[in-house]
């Protein structure tokens, strides 16, 4: 997992083999973990999933379909108690790993909010990365994001 804030670029993530953790002005803010998946149909993914940074897939018996979490659950969590300052235009970063050594992809696509879709092929490793919006109407906040690599 990766975040880049646009408005605070002190925020940056710091890669050792597959651990990444997030430090945000000097303080270590989180070390994702890994998730181990073995879906045999169309799944929901959490925004805790997201925030562990790495996702290890292997669709069982068709290629299988994840769908990401609301755009409102994912950036709540981001901006959670030792969470981020979130504006339109940060980016936040997640690794998929398809397990499978047939032909099933593993297909990750957005929730409500969101935008956009991203295949990862039997035996691939592959970044998924979001860009988040944030609109105020009237007095009305609204979330939403976008796959960037879909």
């Amino acid at each position: 997992m990766s975040f880049y804030n646009v408005t605070n670029p002190t925020t940056f993530s710091v890669e050792q083999g597959n651990k990444i953790s997030i430090v945000a002005q000097g303080k270590m803010q989180r070390t994702p973990s890994t998730q181990v998946l073995a879906p045999s149909a169309a799944f929901t993914l959490t925004a805790q999933q997201l925030i562990a940074g790495y996702l290890l897939i292997n669709p069982q018996g068709a290629s299988r379909t994840g769908t990401l979490p609301s755009a409102t659950d994912f950036v709540t969590l981001l901006m959670g108690p030792a969470g981020f300052d979130i504006s339109t235009g940060d980016i936040f970063t997640f690794r998929v790993q398809n397990l499978n050594s047939g032909g099933n992809n593993a297909v990750i696509t957005a929730g409500t909010g969101g935008v956009g879709t991203v295949t990862v092929a039997p035996g691939v490793n592959k970044p998924v990365i979001i860009q988040v919006s944030v609109t105020v109407v009237a007095g009305v906040t609204t979330y939403g994001y976008r796959l960037l690599n879909a």
